[in-house]
């Protein structure tokens, strides 16, 4: 077995295979699928990985897999209730994946259509009863307003992470706290408050809506920043600065370094958005984070 080391499938019709596979055939059908199944634990479970030879490409030997031991039961029919709960479970598992593939692509569509391109004044889909045309405006004229508070005590709040797929407490997002010796002039992240990572070793920054606490804290590399109230949504914002490849071609040019990029706040605010009315802020961000509530619930219900 190569490339996809371990990984077992039920063939359905008669089929060839190259040498690399290795064929179990099964006098009924029974044995075969609580087989299956605990083969598949195995591979779920890296059980396969103290037999599996490495070199220039891994190889789980077929006479390693013919010696392996399983325990199934004697009784037939528990064999079937037995496999019969676990092909239920493994097709409800691929329904609630399908359905966040579904999401994550509708999402993808929308974001395309729901902010204007470069040159454009209106985005390609709206919301009825919208029709005027969008702002282009520059962050730093009225739209974010930076936050500089900091800590003056150790562990006065609560240290933040604030990464690509989201912001989480830092003991939650590494298993342990990793912060500095002192956390004593951290960043104060107030709740919906936007913070970001403002060095990266790739081209790419990630701005998130800081919505676990009521007060966080990230370390002083990190730019914090609030939007003006009745003028900016701070989801609508971070959505379109996040998923936006107008903002993301401006985010190239303002990036400075070589190996890493920076992004300071005072090269931020030189950044342009497009800004509908307050109320289309508002129908956007709240469509945008139904589908991403929706895509969290399928990713939980599904491994």
């Amino acid at each position: 077995m190569y490339a996809s080391v371990g990984k077992v499938a039920i063939l359905k019709e008669n089929t060839a295979t190259s040498q690399a596979f290795y064929n179990l055939v099964f006098d009924n059908s029974t044995t075969r699928n609580i087989v299956f199944q605990i083969l598949k634990k195995k591979e779920i479970n890296n059980e396969w990985m103290p037999v599996i030879s490495t070199g220039t490409q891994a190889n789980l030997n077929a006479e390693k897999v013919r010696e392996t031991v399983v325990a199934i039961p004697i009784n037939i029919e528990e064999q079937k209730k037995i496999s019969s709960l676990l092909f239920k479970l493994d097709s409800l598992i691929t329904l609630h994946q399908r359905k966040c593939q579904v999401l994550i692509n509708t999402k993808k569509a929308l974001l395309e259509k729901m902010f204007p391109s470069e040159h454009e004044a209106m985005p390609k889909i709206r919301f009825k009863g919208f029709s005027d045309a969008w702002e282009q405006r520059k962050l730093g004229d009225g739209l974010i307003k930076e936050y500089e508070e900091r800590t003056i005590k150790e562990d006065q709040y609560p240290v933040l992470s604030s990464t690509m797929s989201g912001i989480y407490f830092q003991s939650d997002y590494f298993n342990q706290e990793v912060s500095t010796i002192t956390n004593k002039g951290y960043k104060i992240v107030p709740l919906n408050f936007v913070t970001y990572r403002s060095m990266s070793d790739t081209d790419v920054f990630h701005f998130n809506v800081q919505n676990i606490v009521e007060k966080g804290i990230v370390s002083p590399a990190y730019p914090v920043f609030s939007t003006v109230n009745n003028v900016t949504n701070n989801y609508f914002l971070t959505y379109q600065m996040n998923e936006s490849a107008y903002f993301y071609n401006q985010l190239q040019v303002a990036k400075e370094g070589g190996t890493r990029y920076a992004l300071s706040y005072t090269k931020l605010c030189k950044l342009y958005v497009y800004i509908p009315s307050y109320i289309e802020q508002g129908k956007i961000a709240s469509l945008f984070i139904t589908l991403d509530s929706l895509i969290t619930l399928h990713q939980r219900k599904s491994p």
